[in-house]
């Protein structure tokens, strides 16, 4: 112990007698070391910490799926958790949930919350207590039963003041007395980060349409807890036997079967890929930091020759000074990891801020001490990694030589300038795979910009409006209520055209039903396609700019009373009347026995990603189909900053007490529908820069250790007549001569390493010609800006000083 810390203290002592080399070092391992700690920090919190409850990995989501109707992961109808909840061998509790949001009224401004209506056993499964208070209770669950609530701690501090005497008092919930019963601990947040409270009521989510939700609706998600002693495969084969005995008939949900993942993967499902691949980068940028220090110090270890040849000539060991070097490697890089800590804590928050939108748990994003232990171990590898080969070069010093020897032709020997043009070549390298991943990803970004979504975004607003049952409980009351609103908002300043729908394209709420076309194949339930459609008010086609291609749009004679009309995209008029006009014929949706009939065409929309193509869809009117939230679209040439005051003091003039719970442009939604690709397009530019920015260091500090050493040569042609062009114009030359083989070797390391990134990629090549071009032209004029000083430096070679020098 006592021998490593002489060592240690040794190290020290020699760093300080070069604060330059150390700082610039240290500098360079900063920033590798500080991104690896800033995007492990997220990495760790979303893919390798347990989830925050008991025994988690026997916690698990259980979906709905049939692959060959096109639907992956869906939700569960309420039935078969029932029959699932009863029926099972394997799981000892099975949840219920589903996402929601209501209107909280009362004892300030009105606010509209993010809900979550959960089953009693769904904290049972997490075995979570609420830290004040109690569960819900299966009298609370029940139609009729009491109206309860549980507050999460975030909304208890800032809305209630932590007041622990809010327990057993009754908040305004849509405008029905809910009871506290109890407070959710600090740090729980499911399903997600963003939800509020959570209320019993797993049967009345507000996006249903009240007293019409048709057997088989698929709507809930699940999550259970497998027995001890049960495995995965166990739990599966338990859910196939139930979808095989299931012997409903004329429900929505006939013949899905089940899928089980895991709840941690469940979780990081959509996260995981964009966080391997910044993992991945930010190791890159690490990588490149340690040749640029393995380059500084194999010239720093050439340079102490003569104080390694004396301190052999006195008896130490080869040992001895691997030894040595190696302690000031390992210091160096713990004062460097120190300083990433530093600068990792600074760019953390931010990091999160971007990132919270697209990463799950990103409350528990923070340099936790597993964080820090594992900078700490990536600082004393990357310090004997980097050193261990500038030890043995340095140990190895001959000391006759070097005794003998000046230092300019002490490092001249071809083998070491190889191993230097070799890590420079390395670095330029792996810059050039950073920069072609950015590059593709940004190409995609532009490529998915330019698609047409079908509608046209720009001067569009959108606000929604949900209204609580207490006060509308009844569809000529929500109608009347939308009514008056439409009007208010179409004389707003502005406004030309008003419309609502029950979801947005390109965001969240888009429904999915069975359709059937009169005249066709009679198919049963579980093998008919399954299509989207919305439901639509107003003027929502003009609204949004989607054009109609045949019949005519809804109208006022759409109304109540009259049958069953549905407007339908062009995909779905193809698909089940090729070949022949749709408008006029009919469908039969859902388990309805009675055709509605096809009053008009529009256009495709893509409402899934402006990757994705458009579904078959269909939308239904208001009128006919009357649902309490609504997202309304209003086509001005003012901002949303403009008109979000007076679109509240329209919705204050006919209800008070309802909040505006969203309020953004439409130009917003179409951004967010891409943002996860433009966040890792932008991170993965900004490690690109950095790599690229280190790689210039690196050759730039070979070419001024190279020119400084053959100053004596440079100093002899210039003397001989050389003129300072031709040894400016080759010194450069040298280093656009090594990034060019960079090149060439990164260009092959891109190929390999852009697989990781294929599945982002839009309507674009991993060889895309646009990017290789410009990857190149960038790498060569930033090769050649960094041989530009030492070149300069050669050129204007004093040749009387250098021979004097020699």
């Amino acid at each position: 112990m006592n021998g490593i810390l002489g060592e240690l203290s040794r190290a020290v002592r020699s760093l300080r007698r070069s604060p330059g080399f150390v700082l610039v070092a240290a500098g360079m391992l900063a920033v590798g070391i500080g991104a690896n700690t800033a995007v492990f920090s997220v990495v760790d919190a979303v893919l390798l910490r347990p989830l925050p409850y008991e025994d988690p990995a026997r916690i698990v989501r259980i979906w709905a799926t049939a692959p060959e109707r096109g639907l992956d992961l869906a939700e569960v109808s309420r039935q078969r958790y029932l029959d699932i909840s009863a029926q099972n061998r394997t799981f000892e509790s099975v949840g219920a949930f589903v996402l929601d949001s209501v209107n909280l009224t009362g004892g300030g401004e009105p606010a509209r919350l993010h809900a979550a209506r959960v089953s009693p056993e769904v904290l049972r499964t997490l075995r979570v207590r609420p830290s004040i208070g109690r569960n819900f209770v299966p009298a609370e669950e029940s139609p009729g039963g009491p109206d309860a609530v549980l507050l999460g701690n975030r909304i208890w501090r800032e809305r209630f003041g932590a007041d622990p005497g809010i327990l057993g008092r009754s908040i305004d919930i849509d405008g029905s007395p809910h009871a506290v019963v109890g407070i959710l601990p600090a740090g729980f947040h499911f399903p997600d980060d963003d939800v509020d409270v959570w209320i019993p009521r797993i049967d009345s989510p507000s996006f249903l349409n009240r007293g019409n939700v048709e057997r088989g609706s698929t709507y809930l998600d699940l999550v259970a807890r497998v027995k001890p002693g049960v495995s995965p495969a166990q739990a599966k084969a338990d859910l196939d036997r139930m979808a095989a005995i299931d012997r409903r008939t004329g429900f929505l949900d006939e013949g899905l079967r089940y899928r089980l993942v895991p709840l941690a993967e469940d979780l990081a499902r959509e996260a995981k890929p964009m966080l391997l691949i910044l993992l991945g980068a930010v190791a890159l940028v690490l990588v490149i930091a340690c040749g640029n220090v393995t380059n500084l110090l194999l010239v720093r270890a050439i340079e102490r020759g003569r104080e390694v040849a004396v301190r052999k000539a006195l008896g130490a060991s080869r040992g001895r000074l691997v030894r040595q070097f190696l302690a000031e490697s390992v210091v160096m890089s713990v004062a460097a990891g120190i300083l990433g800590v530093v600068l990792a804590r600074i760019a953390l928050p931010p990091l999160v801020a971007l990132a919270s939108r697209h990463v799950p748990r990103a409350s528990e994003i923070h340099l936790d001490l597993r964080v820090l232990a594992a900078t700490t171990g990536v600082a004393v590898a990357t310090g004997l990694i980097f050193g261990l080969a500038p030890a043995l070069q340095g140990a190895r010093t001959d000391i006759r030589t070097a005794l003998a020897e000046n230092a300019g032709r002490a490092v001249g020997g071809a083998r070491r300038r190889r191993i230097r043009d070799i890590l420079v070549v390395s670095e330029v390298a792996l810059a050039v795979a950073l920069l072609m991943g950015a590059g593709l990803l940004f190409r995609t970004i532009l490529h998915l910009e330019a698609v047409d979504p079908g509608f046209r975004p720009d001067h569009v607003v959108v606000a929604r409006v949900d209204l609580p049952s207490s006060r509308y409980g009844k569809p000529d009351e929500m109608r009347t209520f939308f009514a008056r609103l439409r009007q208010g908002l179409g004389s707003l300043p502005g406004v030309t055209a008003v419309g609502a729908a029950q979801a947005m394209p390109l965001s969240a709420g888009s429904q999915q039903t069975l359709l059937a076309a009169e005249g066709g194949p009679v198919l049963p339930l579980a093998e008919r396609p399954i299509v989207s459609f919305d439901t639509v008010a107003f003027d929502y086609f003009r609204a949004l700019a989607i054009p109609r291609e045949a019949g005519r749009l809804f109208d006022d004679s759409d109304g109540p009373s009259a049958p069953i009309r549905v407007v339908v995209n062009r995909r779905l008029a193809r698909r089940f009347f090729p070949g022949r006009d749709a408008v006029g014929r009919h469908v039969f949706i859902g388990r309805s026995t009675s055709p509605a009939e096809i009053v008009g065409v529009v256009g495709d929309v893509r409402s899934d990603g402006l990757d994705a193509a458009p579904r078959e869809a269909f939308y239904l009117s208001a009128l006919q189909h009357t649902v309490p939230s609504m997202l309304f679209a209003l086509r001005s040439s003012r901002p949303p900053a403009f008109l979000g005051p007076l679109i509240r003091q329209r919705l204050r003039a006919i209800d008070p007490g309802l909040p505006l719970s969203e309020l953004r442009s439409m130009d917003d939604i179409v951004g967010e529908s891409i943002g996860s690709r433009r966040l890792i397009g932008q991170l993965l530019g900004v490690f690109a820069g950095i790599a690229l920015s280190l790689a210039a260091i690196g050759l730039f500090g070979v070419l001024s250790y190279s020119v400084r050493q053959r100053s004596a040569e440079i100093g002899v042609r210039i003397a001989l007549g050389a003129p300072p062009r031709r040894i400016l114009a080759q010194t450069v030359g040298e280093g656009v001569r090594l990034a060019a083989f960079g090149l060439v070797a990164g260009m092959a390391a891109a190929m390999a390493l852009t697989r990781s990134i294929a599945s982002l990629l839009y309507d674009t090549r991993r060889a895309d010609p646009a990017t290789v071009a410009a990857t190149c032209l960038f790498l060569l004029l930033a090769a050649a800006a960094a041989s530009w000083i030492p070149a300069r430096r050669a050129a204007k070679t004093d040749p009387m000083k250098a021979l004097r020098e020699e």
